[in-house]
């Protein structure tokens, strides 16, 4: 009795917390609304070129792509300083 109390102890953990944690990570993957591409845009010239090219391509803009373009264009910024 009490192996099956831990075992349906332990499921439910485990449901609990895998929803939202799968539901965080479907959402990275979903396509970037407009506005959030504007603000992302409206950060740096890299960023617009970065997301210009992308556009030019066909290639559909997700929300993770937006994370990596911020992160990759305040290491381009930097390094531009240094110029």
């Amino acid at each position: 009795m009490k192996t099956k109390l831990l075992i349906l102890g332990i499921s439910v953990l485990v449901i609990s917390t895998g929803i939202p944690v799968t539901r965080a990570i479907i959402k990275e993957f979903e396509p970037a609304s407009v506005a959030e591409i504007q603000s992302a845009i409206s950060d740096s010239d890299c960023a617009e070129k970065m997301l210009r090219d992308a556009n030019r391509d066909a290639i559909e803009i997700r929300r993770k792509d937006l994370k990596f373009v911020r992160e990759r264009c305040v290491s381009v910024a930097q390094q531009t300083k240094a110029f």
